[in-house]
């Protein structure tokens, strides 16, 4: 099925055939990828579980602020959700994750499969 392309600053419209292609190394690669992705975000959440409470680890923005950007760091935000459980006041905080099973599936399912976009026939 045929795509249309517009370039707005010209005017113009292409027409793009689109090809989805299938590779097994390539969806052992991604699987592997995101193995390591999950492994990476997994281990900088329990090192940040380690420092609740002490430095400047005191304060639910700072808290969130870190475990974001660690989670950003290593390309786990998509796949891990997570609690910060505590207040300023009380200093009891605690976090918990889990993996967010839909996003994980969605991924998944596109392991291996390559757009290619060709504007002849």
């Amino acid at each position: 099925m045929p795509h249309e392309l517009l370039d707005p600053d010209a005017g113009t419209s292409y027409r793009l055939r689109w090809l989805f292609t299938w590779s097994s190394p390539k969806a052992s690669q991604d699987a592997a990828r995101r193995a390591k992705v999950l492994a990476a975000g997994e281990q900088a959440l329990t090192r940040l579980v380690g420092l609740l409470g002490k430095y400047d680890y005191k304060r639910r923005a700072t808290i969130e602020a870190r475990i974001d950007q660690a989670l950003h760091r290593t390309r786990a935000h998509p796949y891990l959700t997570y609690q910060l459980a505590g207040t300023d006041a009380d200093q009891a905080w605690r976090v918990t994750w889990t993996v967010d099973q839909p996003a994980l599936d969605a991924a998944v399912s596109l392991d291996g499969v390559v757009l290619l976009c060709s504007n002849g026939g």
